[in-house]
């Protein structure tokens, strides 16, 4: 994608429109491969540009924008996120309208920001809008309508709806299994939040060799401090801390915990939730 993007500056000029897409491009190659401020810097330089040219309904710049507010997700810096997402939000509906599937992206996504923050009941309303729009315009089978049905079974997983929750996952997993396989992506998250949902329910050992599975998957994608990793790491440390293995437990949270610490802060919420796990099965012992 480098390469491209420097034939094209060369070739096309740095305004030239195709130049900008492949800019865009390579964000999300340095977001999905955990190179999260290098990301972070292209999309701000990418979106001032487009703001000096006054340029407000610029689907590049509207994707920029987006883009930018799921990376300072996945830094942590949540609150901006959100700040972004909702102006994101306003100008796709003024753009684009209600039902357009970038649109509904945006919604998507929103409403799972609001979920992590704890408002449920904002956050159910969003999910199930977006997962009934796409369901109506892409199909039940559609991965966009896939992954908007695993973002509102998450809101009622935490909503203490677990048992309906995993009957959304397993239902969106058959469908993920059938079209894109085991290995991508999409069906890793999916099988990572059934375990999730076990777990809740009781089902440690069926927890533990999902997640035990979802990890050797990742470790052939990502390198070790990858954010997906890392979270997949400490549900399988959860699992071990409720099956009453307390001393593995320590040792894995310990490890995922220096990860965290190296790749993502002291301050993000992952660590945080890390440090916190260590000191708990530490008050335990």
């Amino acid at each position: 994608q480098r390469t491209v993007l420097e034939t094209r500056e060369r070739v096309l000029g740095k305004d030239h429109p195709e130049t900008l897409n492949s800019r865009l491009g390579l964000t999300v190659i340095l977001r999905d491969t955990g190179r999260l401020e290098e990301a972070e810097e292209l999309l701000r330089r990418l979106i001032d540009f487009h703001e000096q040219m006054a340029d407000r309904g610029s689907s590049i710049l509207l994707s920029a924008r987006h883009n930018l507010a799921t990376v300072m997700h996945d830094r942590g810096h949540l609150d901006e996120a959100e700040v972004i997402f909702r102006k994101v939000l306003d100008e796709r509906q003024w753009s684009f309208g209600p039902s357009h599937p970038e649109t509904l992206r945006t919604l998507s996504n929103l409403g799972s920001l609001l979920h992590i923050q704890g408002s449920l009941t904002e956050a159910e309303h969003m999910l199930r809008e977006a997962e009934a729009a796409y369901s109506d315009m892409l199909g039940g089978s559609h991965p966009r309508t896939l992954t908007a049905r695993n973002n509102l079974a998450n809101a009622l997983f935490d909503s203490k709806s677990s048992v309906d929750a995993e009957e959304i996952y397993r239902t969106v997993l058959a469908t993920q299994l059938e079209t894109l396989g085991p290995s991508h992506p999409e069906t890793l998250t999916t099988r990572q939040n059934l375990a999730a949902a076990l777990s809740s329910e009781g089902s440690q050992e069926a927890a533990r060799q999902v997640l035990s599975d979802v990890i050797a998957e990742y470790e052939h994608m990502f390198k070790p401090d990858h954010p997906a990793i890392l979270r997949a790491r400490y549900m399988l440390a959860g699992v071990r801390e409720r099956q009453g293995y307390l001393d593995g437990a320590l040792h894995s949270y310990v490890d995922v915990l220096h990860l965290q610490t190296a790749a993502l802060g002291t301050a993000h919420p992952d660590t945080i939730s890390t440090r916190l796990s260590v000191s708990n099965v530490l008050w335990k012992l």
